[in-house]
């Protein structure tokens, strides 16, 4: 039971994550910049992942592929 309490609260983090890349792109936003890069690995952290490059400079409608595994490589890495 509890596993799965902890797999649903991560789910809401990452939620939460494409949430903030939405209304960055409804902003005209289109680079993650420093202020949204950190939000964002606050987030992962909380889920327990670690962004495995930096988010800040990438683009944001490219940023979903982060959190579903995109096929060019793995971003993100669970925490150990």
């Amino acid at each position: 039971m509890k596993q799965m309490l902890d797999r649903r609260h991560r789910l809401q983090i990452l939620d939460q994550c494409l949430v903030l890349l939405e209304e960055a792109l409804e902003s005209g936003q289109l680079r993650v910049d420093s202020a949204l890069g950190l939000k964002l690995r606050k987030l992962l952290g909380l889920a327990g992942l670690v962004p495995g490059h930096r988010l800040e400079g990438r683009r944001v409608e490219l940023r979903r592929g982060v959190l579903t595994g995109p096929p060019e490589g793995k971003i993100i890495s669970p925490v150990p």
